[in-house]
């Protein structure tokens, strides 16, 4: 079964081309590296992939149901917040969840019932075990002393 299929694809900027004919598949199960020196085009190719730019000319086709994830070069990163808040909390539902009850606990106006409220759906989304392995991650590279300096 292939997961995807480009065929002829062509990209150009101005009159210069960055690549021409390009056609491969990825099929369930392949392991797949883009390589290539830099200016060569990759990340134009993951963008056109990715639906983020156009291809004048070709084709690329996702078989129905398969779940593309890309991690870009240049993420928008708040500088003032830590690393660790980053790496637990950046576009990621469980660790805003986890962060959201954490700061519930800090402010002593909030009410019982938003506690229980958020303690259970920690719970129902097991957000705990997220964060559990986002620091697990970390000591295993040894990098704990960085955690808590901003980015």
């Amino acid at each position: 079964m292939h997961y995807l299929q480009v065929k002829n694809l062509h990209k150009s900027y101005a009159d210069k081309p960055l690549f021409e004919g390009i056609d491969f598949t990825i099929q369930q199960g392949q392991k797949v590296a883009l390589v290539a020196k830099n200016g060569a085009g990759k990340s134009t190719l993951l963008d056109i992939l990715l639906g983020h730019t156009d291809a004048p000319i070709g084709e690329v086709a996702f078989t129905n149901g398969v779940k593309v994830a890309y991690l870009s070069q240049s993420l928008q990163l708040d500088l003032e917040m830590t690393v660790i808040d980053t790496l637990v909390t950046h576009d990621n539902e469980l660790g805003q969840l986890v962060l959201r009850y954490e700061s519930a606990c800090e402010d002593p106006t909030t009410s019982p019932e938003l506690m229980q409220s958020l303690l259970d759906e920690i719970e129902e989304k097991n957000a705990w075990s997220f964060e559990t392995k986002v620091k697990t991650i970390i000591a295993k590279l040894q990098l704990q002393k960085l955690l808590h300096q901003s980015i």
